[in-house]
């Protein structure tokens, strides 16, 4: 399927259904919400042209008839102490909700009280490592690079509903600090600049996850743009004003590290053109399209947010654009199915899922791409 000016050369709408039918976990739906949002309304969504009216989220005045609002409300809990309290063990996965609990918030309360407690749970009650970073799990202190993409955006946008500077503060204070934890910063390693995967006693994982590496650089791009879009004179009063100062600065260079680090280790994937489920040129993991997309959207995302290093004459958009005609070509025409793609739940595996298996995440991934390419074109006209 060759690309058009709203088809980035795989059926994205088929990919999506699948996201939807089959997502299953807390980040999955959160996910799942983010998909939709990009996708079916554009304007809606964080990285549209005008993300923050007038200073403010967007209100719509029928929330359900926005798919992406429609879904979450679905699996939001408006009692709980968290938006999803089935969900024991993560701090982080409920919160990939958090921005379609404050979007439903706009027109109904319950759902932005539902948030409210959603902040004070992960600032308050959730268990912190040595250096101040909250925990991705309940039941254990642990940095998961995932985690970046759960809850620091959606801090960033509670800091907008609630007028609430330091909530903006705290995400960018957690990028940093699981920045701290995460990154191989050798500078004599060709994996400098990636980060891996889990710092942490029960699950550590030292390996360079493609996907993890995606969701740390992609949840950063949705804090960062929040911080450039965020009212100036709430900045400027606050008493975070000299933190905040190169936060923008500093949030395109982690981004920028993690994207070098994926170009620098990427072999080609046997021929593919995809990146392998764990970088660094280890042979022994697969290529497969999950991680690539992600990081790949990264890349469009940045032409917007930092024109100046991501402009379309850049390396890093001649690498993206050989990413999704590569991710393109393992996507069924029909079900809109990637494959390979890698098992979410069981990373370190070292062969992809079966053909015609579901990665419901990596089916966000490829919608989350063509959302960001469509918008790179758009921009580009």
């Amino acid at each position: 399927m060759a690309p058009s000016d709203r088809n980035p050369g795989y059926p994205v709408e088929a990919a999506l259904d699948r996201a939807e039918l089959t997502s299953k976990h807390s980040w999955e739906y959160g996910t799942t919400a983010q998909a939709l949002l990009e996708h079916y309304s554009a304007e809606l969504s964080i990285f549209s042209p005008n993300p923050l009216p007038s200073g403010h989220v967007p209100h719509i005045s029928n929330p359900r008839t926005i798919p992406s609002l429609a879904y979450a409300s679905k699996h939001i809990s408006t009692t709980g102490p968290t938006l999803l309290p089935a969900d024991k063990i993560g701090v982080a996965d409920p919160c990939n909700l958090g921005v379609s609990a404050l979007l439903l918030g706009q027109s109904n309360p319950d759902y932005l009280n539902a948030a409210r407690r959603q902040v004070d749970f992960v600032l308050h009650t959730a268990p912190r490592l040595s250096n101040g970073a909250i925990s991705h799990r309940t039941d254990v202190s642990e940095a998961w690079a995932d985690f970046v993409y759960m809850l620091p955006p959606f801090l960033a946008y509670a800091a907008v509903a609630f007028h609430n500077v330091r909530l903006l503060h705290e995400a960018v204070k957690q990028c940093e600090l699981y920045r701290e934890l995460l990154i191989d910063n050798d500078p004599d390693s060709p994996s400098r600049g990636l980060w891996r995967h889990i710092e942490g006693e029960m699950n550590e994982d030292k390996g360079f996850w493609s996907t993890s590496c995606g969701w740390a650089a992609a949840g950063m791009a949705r804090v960062l743009v929040v911080l450039i879009h965020f009212p100036a004179p709430d900045l400027l009063l606050s008493e975070f004003q000299g933190e905040l100062k190169h936060a923008e600065e500093n949030l395109t260079s982690w981004i920028t590290e993690i994207l070098d680090g994926a170009m620098r280790t990427d072999d080609g994937g046997e021929g593919t053109g995809l990146l392998r489920n764990y970088l660094a040129n280890d042979p022994f993991y697969f290529p497969e399209t999950a991680g690539t997309a992600l990081l790949a959207s990264v890349v469009y995302r940045m032409t917007a947010l930092a024109p100046r290093e991501f402009h379309s004459q850049s390396a890093y958009v001649k690498w993206a654009e050989e990413k999704r005609e590569a991710v393109a070509k393992c996507v069924d025409e029909q079900s809109g199915i990637s494959w390979p793609t890698c098992q979410s739940t069981d990373h370190r595996r070292r062969t992809p899922l079966e053909k015609g298996e579901i990665n419901p995440e990596g089916q966000c991934f490829l919608v989350l791409l063509g959302a960001a390419w469509r918008d790179w074109q758009d921009k580009e006209r």
